[in-house]
């Protein structure tokens, strides 16, 4: 079953988000995601210290805000003022583009949150209207959820650094639970690059995973099955093995009704599941 969140977002892991989070050990009351995202599961995660990281500035910037109920309300506030069509989505994005250093940390986060909620997969690219029934009414009910969801951030912890740095900052930490989601590296993929701030080459992936390989903390890493990542976790590494789900190759629905390929996503785990 999938679970609400704060937006859609490519590659989040919002339908399995009771899953990951019920692997965390009792044991761990630190909640790391050093791929953030729109931080599905740590918006969920019961620990006593939810950790958000993210190289982009943008989805920084938005979940700097909404972890404070101080800022966190005249963002919503704003949210609400903004209305639901493609010519506020192309204005606000040039704006994102041209001034977003210069922007209030409310603008700051109401647009990069306008701009995922209206765009494809939350990539703040294009306008993805709403085909039926009355725009503005269901664009307002849906964002009335979503500002529900979004007082779960109250009180993370929202840093704006480089993935391998804060592994290494908490891989020894035998309290802390860290789920490592990252962009799935090129050749696994059916389209280019996605994200702002991406990772399509083996090498990236073989560093993030030898700082991983040997953590004292309780890791939980996200892929497709692939020989680099079987080659550096498993054996005589002690790592386990599972499928998390099954999802289609390709997000693009075909138009002749032709059945999806489907692949199984993979989780790697320096713990046994039980």
């Amino acid at each position: 079953m999938k679970t609400m969140t704060i937006s859609k977002w490519v590659g989040a892991k919002a339908r399995v988000v009771e899953d990951i989070n019920s692997l965390r050990p009792e044991t761990c009351n630190i909640h790391l995601e050093s791929f953030g995202g729109m931080f599905s599961v740590g918006t969920h995660s019961t620990a006593e210290r939810r950790i958000y990281n993210d190289l982009n500035p943008k989805l920084v910037a938005l979940m700097t805000a909404l972890s404070n109920n101080e800022t966190r309300e005249p963002v919503i506030r704003k949210m609400f003022e903004l209305e639901y069509s493609e010519e506020c989505f192309k204005k606000i994005k040039e704006r994102v583009k041209k001034e977003f250093d210069t922007l209030s940390v409310t603008d700051k986060a109401a647009f990069v949150w306008y701009l995922a909620l209206c765009s494809y997969n939350g990539m703040m690219k294009e306008f993805a209207g709403i085909r039926k029934g009355n725009e503005d009414v269901i664009f307002e009910n849906s964002l009335i959820k979503k500002v529900e969801i979004a007082e779960n951030l109250e009180g993370i912890e929202v840093y704006n650094k480089s993935a391998l740095d804060i592994l290494k900052e908490y891989k020894d930490m035998e309290n802390c639970f860290i789920l490592n989601d990252s962009p799935y590296f090129g050749e696994l993929r059916t389209g280019g690059k996605l994200y702002a701030n991406d990772m399509m080459t083996e090498s990236e992936h073989r560093k993030m995973l030898e700082i991983l390989v040997d953590s004292k903390a309780k890791v939980v890493v996200c892929g497709y099955d692939n020989a680099l990542y079987n080659e550096i976790l498993c054996g005589d590494k002690g790592w386990n093995k599972y499928i998390l789900k099954t999802v289609p190759k390709s997000s693009k629905v075909s138009i002749l009704g032709e059945t999806k390929d489907y692949v199984d996503e993979i989780i790697w785990t320096n713990f046994e599941v039980k």
